[in-house]
């Protein structure tokens, strides 16, 4: 046993060593000109290569850091040992019929859920860029999880479509978090009803957007998995405070949205104490909760803090987020409340269709009005507490973003709004089943409603895809017959558009209920898409966009109700009409 423990100090000594050899300026330097050697070409943007030489040796750093701590410290070995313990008690439940039962329902639920999603095999944002280019790039923008996962699950370094397996791979990977947190929040135990109540943290309107993505849907399922395991291991602080920050610092490297869900989970459990009565309003009444209750509180926040600034410092590339593009991560006090604003008015807007956005509304209501009925503790402050976790959990989804200069408004970063309706939706059953005895079916029916009207959006959406799929494709069929009566074939020629085709009238109705939908389906080509050239790829036609060559006194080649064809010797332009 001391052999292999010196063996093993030994490992781990050497790995420290080579991964801080990894880390030096002068290896990234040596890195980036052996990988431009090897690919013939110069890099763009070595210096920004060898910030992610030196951050992937953190991560190894990092690793053979956690592995130490849990192996030789005596803490850390009391950790590990919690951890192991707390993770076999799940395992056991999982492994009851009743669970299993829960597992399976879940699963087809959510598969039944986006089929519409995935039969419409619609290529959403970037994925085209990855299928034609077979470029992974998450590493750029800090997501080590997603670009090492990527590799593995498409089993290439250039990733080629797989589709639909990554979405059935997120499936289950879906099912398994709704049920891990049905068991943290139910008392740990794995029931039908609370498990279908948590699924809107998946099939709510906005993650559809992340669903859409055939080739990153993986990791942001995961984004949302990992925040939620710390929970597990609330009850001990160090191991709490240990895997929070392990675990978020992760979820950062495979989608930072997901950090988010963490908040909801600590308002829940933080005020879900207080409600219970295990901390009376009453200062005197119980001091050892309510240091319980404090410590639980700080390590939340402290571990939070801790992840992020770890994260930042040691993992994020000076240029991971392009202000133009994604979001500018400056952080900005004064851009708080415009932003507490702009969010809320976003998830009021775009929250599914009218009868989605009641449920949710009569859902909170009933949920606040049981949770203060059913205290232990004084009403008033029971409704104070209440009413305030409510607020807080509404503003605090946002996360991070909350505090950005320019934060990211698009559907897919709500992953927190997304836990929260979950939350909400699971304290409304779990009132009405633990301590209503009359009328629950009643008191609890917009939850199914909400659930349905969740379903309704998604095959909404997946037809909206396959519509607009169809009418994209006969647009390209018109231009590149137009295109082909002038362009010469052994010739080289640029391409650029103006304008866009724009929405298929046939999605029109679906547009005018959802008014989200225009955000969730994309329109290719379009003026100054990013994308444009990798769809012309799928045509086997190069170009290359140059927009700076197009002049207004170019000959008009060919006027049609669909678009209009400009061109200079080898230079074509394209004016896209979308209304005719």
């Amino acid at each position: 046993m001391k052999v292999k423990s010196l063996g093993f100090k030994i490992f781990l000594a050497a790995a420290m060593v080579l991964f801080g050899i990894c880390s030096l300026p002068c290896f990234g330097n040596f890195a980036v000109s052996v990988a431009e050697k090897y690919l013939g070409r110069t890099l763009r943007d070595a210096p920004r290569w060898m910030e992610v030489v030196m951050h992937c040796s953190f991560i190894g750093i990092f690793a053979v850091l956690i592995t130490a701590f849990l192996s030789f410290v005596s803490l850390g070995k009391k950790i590990a040992g919690y951890i192991k313990n707390e993770y076999g008690l799940f395992h056991k439940e999982l492994k009851m019929s009743r669970a299993i039962f829960v597992s399976a329902v879940v699963f087809v639920f959510y598969l039944l859920c986006f089929s519409r999603i995935i039969l419409a095999d619609f290529f959403y944002h970037d994925d085209i860029w990855r299928a034609a280019e077979g470029s992974r790039s998450w590493i750029g923008l800090g997501r080590y999880v997603s670009e090492f996962l990527s590799i593995l699950i498409h089993n290439n370094i250039e990733i080629q479509d797989i589709a639909p397996l990554p979405q059935i791979i997120s499936v289950f990977i879906m099912s398994f978090t709704t049920v891990l947190l049905t068991y943290i929040l139910n008392g740990k135990k794995i029931d039908f009803i609370p498990a279908l109540a948590l699924t809107p943290v998946f099939i709510s309107p906005f993650f559809a957007q992340n669903f859409s993505y055939r080739y990153d849907c993986v990791y942001m399922v995961i984004a949302v998995l990992l925040p939620v395991i710390p929970f597990l291991f609330r009850d001990n602080i160090p191991a709490f405070v240990f895997s929070s920050i392990v675990f978020l610092i992760l979820d950062c490297m495979s989608y930072q949205a997901g950090t988010s869900v963490y908040i909801i989970l600590a308002i829940f459990f933080v005020a879900s104490k207080i409600l219970s009565d295990e901390v009376s309003e009453d200062l005197s009444a119980t001091p050892k909760k309510k240091k319980k209750l404090a410590v639980f509180l700080a390590a939340s926040v402290v571990s939070f803090a801790s992840a992020l600034v770890l994260y930042k410092i040691l993992f994020v590339n000076s240029k991971s987020f392009d202000p133009n593009f994604y979001a500018d991560a400056q952080i900005s006090v004064t851009s708080i409340i415009p932003n507490v604003a702009d969010y809320i008015e976003l998830c009021a807007k775009d929250f599914g269709g009218f009868f989605t956005k009641f449920s949710f509304a009569v859902v909170s209501v009933l949920a606040i009005i049981l949770c203060v009925k059913n205290s232990k503790c004084n009403k008033l402050f029971a409704s104070v507490v209440a009413v305030a976790a409510y607020i807080l959990g509404l503003v605090l989804s946002f996360g991070s973003y909350l505090v950005f200069k320019q934060p990211l408004y698009e559907p897919r970063a709500f992953m927190g709004f997304n836990c929260f309706v979950a939350v909400v939706c699971f304290v409304l059953v779990k009132q009405v089943l633990f301590f209503e005895k009359k009328s629950r079916l009643i008191k609890c029916i917009f939850v199914p409603v909400l659930l349905y009207g969740c379903m309704v959006f998604l095959f909404t959406l997946g037809n909206c895809m396959s519509v607009q799929k169809k009418y994209q494709s006969f647009r390209m069929s018109v231009l590149m017959s137009d295109l082909d009566d002038f362009i010469v074939s052994d010739k080289d020629f640029d391409l650029t558009f103006s304008g866009t085709i724009g929405m298929c009238n046939g999605n029109e109705i679906a547009v005018k209920n959802y008014p989200v939908i225009r955000k969730l389906v994309t329109v290719l080509p379009s003026a100054n898409s990013i994308w444009n050239d990798d769809l012309m790829k799928f045509h086997n036609i190069e170009i290359e966009e140059n927009s700076s060559a197009v002049k207004p006194e170019w000959p008009l080649l060919r006027s049609t109700v669909y678009h209009d064809i400009y061109a200079q010797g080898n230079h074509f332009h394209v004016v896209l009409k979308e209304e005719f």
